[in-house]
């Protein structure tokens, strides 16, 4: 996990691995990218997170929160402090 390189966005091949990691919070295909499950992230995760941050930082943390929460739960955090933290923001 910890070696994942910096993800591309792109859609899903398959309608069934487009509902599985492309629904729900923009989270979802970011934590299975970097468990490994997936090849890409999603566009909106590429704008929620990959863009936003250094890259190195937020695998480490998306690694930290898999190996202590599992993925869902890790999918879950993530969503939560992303929203938490635009909603602190300064318009």
């Amino acid at each position: 996990m910890d070696d994942r390189p910096v993800p591309i966005a792109a859609h899903f091949a398959t309608r069934e691995d487009a509902r599985k990691y492309g629904n729900g919070p923009t989270s979802t295909s970011l934590v299975n990218y970097v468990a490994g499950n997936i090849t890409h992230v999603t566009f909106g995760a590429m704008n929620d997170y990959v863009e936003n941050y250094e890259w190195p930082v937020i695998r480490a943390r998306v690694v930290r929160m898999i190996e202590n929460h599992g993925i869902e739960e890790a999918i879950s955090i993530m969503h939560t402090e992303y929203i938490d933290s635009i909603m602190l923001t300064p318009r």
